[in-house]
């Protein structure tokens, strides 16, 4: 049934119409703008009986100036037009629920930007493991080059350790042929000088038995000599005596023709001295023949000696070229023996350096071994490395395609909030306007004593109780002004009258007794107590 009120303003009905019309019209475009984003097919059904309805007030609103004065008496038309209020309260449910739902969009675009950071944070300590694992590789790499330039330097090595090694098992064989070859001479030297040595003792004993048979022929010739001497001394004598016994004779000649007289004696005497001349001449010719024989034997001597002397310079000078051959043997072999010992220490140096190069050639070898196992580890490592990033790279590559997913899908969640907070913003706006409006048109007003003050609120209440929309003033108030809280307003709008608070009101914390005397005013605002708001029971 009409009040009072609205049949006292016959321009009310079009007014509440055409605010009616504009709240359901933005809740409309709001609400399915909102869901045809997200694409709920259901609720692009609402919205288009939502158009069909707007249609109807479009077509009651273009009858409103013909027909307005008729509306004041209007009984369907009044409740028609507290239907629409009842309709855009419903709208303005809606609209809150779409606030809601924005607001829960505003989170989940939060999270998603959350997600987002932390996908992006991710993204960069993937990258940056990745740029790591690269620089890990590329150090690999290096190491890996750096090995194998090790390993080729070390293979040199080794072919010229085996080269060297050859070449001294070459020498060595060499100076074991050489050292072979000169203990061959050695012994031939020796044997040589042995034989030198025996020639030269034989020739020491023929020279000793020369030197024995010269002192005997030299005694010998000495004895010749002597007896030679002798003869001669006694052939002096002899002819001396012959001249003695010639001067005798002489003078026996010469007195014997004085002494004729004794020629007889002289006579005997000349017998006995041709007898004894005889006997001299015998004895000087036997002398002679000794001297002969002496002489001869004297030549002999001579020449034996001086065969011996030749024999014996022969010998000397054999002897003098044996010492000399055996110096020379003796130099020789000494000199055999130096290069023996030499050869023997460059055999022993050379089986010394021939040992260390096969130790260095082990050890190379060892080294080579240990180089490509580590070789292969590293190849091992670069490969396990390689799948690394290769996983990273393809996880990256996940990530950046879900990178792009959620910037694709929180661009296009940025662009519908930009669009839904516009048009709620317009909404809102346009909301309070008619808010603002319909209070003016439809507001009614109760005062109730509060904690410090007066507590005044406004509302416009259908006629069966619902509230469409309040207006709290708690100027008067010092701790009440929580009860200002959009939270606390919302949840009044569209209740029943009357109302208890803590039945689906809750109180406001801090602010209880200001609370309850917003229930209270509220409650004096229910259809039975429904006057004009100029015309208030007294408090």
């Amino acid at each position: 049934m009409p009040s009072k009120y609205t049949r006292r303003n016959p321009l009310l009905i079009p007014a509440l119409l055409l605010l009616i019309a504009l709240l359901i019209a933005i809740g409309m475009l709001v609400y399915g703008y909102f869901h045809y984003v997200r694409g709920d097919a259901g609720l692009r059904g609402e919205t288009a009986r939502m158009q069909e309805e707007l249609a109807k007030i479009e077509d009651i609103l273009a009858r409103v100036p013909a027909e307005a004065h008729t509306w004041a008496d209007d009984a369907d038309a009044s409740e028609q037009v507290w239907a629409m209020v009842n309709t855009w309260a419903s709208a303005d449910q809606a609209l809150n629920a779409v606030e809601n739902r924005t607001a829960e969009e505003n989170a989940e675009i939060a999270e998603l930007t959350a997600r987002n950071t932390a996908l992006a944070d991710e993204k960069a300590a993937l990258t940056t493991q990745l740029t790591e694992a690269e620089a890990a590789n590329a150090e690999l790499t290096a190491a890996n080059a750096t090995l194998t330039d090790e390993k080729v330097a070390l293979a040199a090595q080794l072919t010229e350790a085996e080269a060297a090694n050859a070449e001294l098992t070459a020498s060595n064989t060499a100076l074991a042929d050489e050292k072979a070859a000169l203990t061959e001479q050695l012994t031939e030297a020796e044997a040589a000088n042995a034989e030198l040595t025996a020639s030269n003792t034989a020739l020491t004993a023929q020279l000793t038995e020369a030197e024995a048979a010269n002192a005997e022929l030299t005694a010998s010739n000495t004895a010749l000599t002597t007896q030679l001497t002798e003869a001669e001394a006694a052939n002096a004598e002899l002819t001396a005596s012959n001249a003695v016994l010639a001067a005798q004779l002489t003078e026996a000649e010469a007195a014997n023709a004085e002494l004729t007289a004794s020629n007889a004696a002289l006579t005997t005497q000349l017998t006995e001295a041709e007898a004894a001349d005889a006997e001299l001449s015998a004895t000087n010719t036997a002398l002679a023949d000794e001297k002969a024989a002496l002489t001869e034997q004297l030549t002999e001597a001579e020449a034996a000696n001086a065969e011996l002397t030749a024999s014996n310079t022969a010998l000397t000078t054999q002897l003098t070229e044996a010492e000399a051959a055996n110096a020379e043997l003796t130099a020789a072999n000494t000199t055999l023996t130096d290069e023996n010992a030499a050869l023997t220490t460059q055999l022993t140096e050379a089986e010394a350096a021939n040992a260390e190069l096969t130790a260095a050639n082990a050890t190379l070898s060892d080294e080579n071994t240990a180089l490509q196992s580590e070789l292969e580890s590293v190849k091992h490592q670069q490969a396990e490395k390689e799948e690394e990033q290769e996983a990273l790279r393809q996880e990256n590559a996940e990530l950046n395609r879900a990178n792009e997913a959620l910037v694709t899908e929180l661009g296009s969640l940025s662009a519908n909030l930009d669009a839904t907070q516009k048009a709620l913003h317009a909404a809102i706006d346009e909301s309070t306007a008619a808010k603002a409006l319909l209070m003016r048109l439809l507001g009614k007003s109760a005062a109730v004593p509060g904690h410090t003050g007066t507590v005044t609120v406004k509302a416009v209440v259908d006629d069966q109780g619902v509230i469409a929309c309040v207006e709290i003033d708690v100027t008067g108030e010092e701790e009440g002004q929580r009860v200002l809280d959009p939270r606390f307003v919302a949840q009044l709008e569209g209740r029943t009258l009357p109302l208890t608070l803590g039945e689906g009101v809750d109180a406001v914390a801090g602010a209880t007794i200001t609370s309850q005397a917003v229930v209270n005013a509220l409650n004096l605002l229910t259809p039975e107590y429904a006057t004009p708001h100029d015309n208030l029971p007294a408090q």
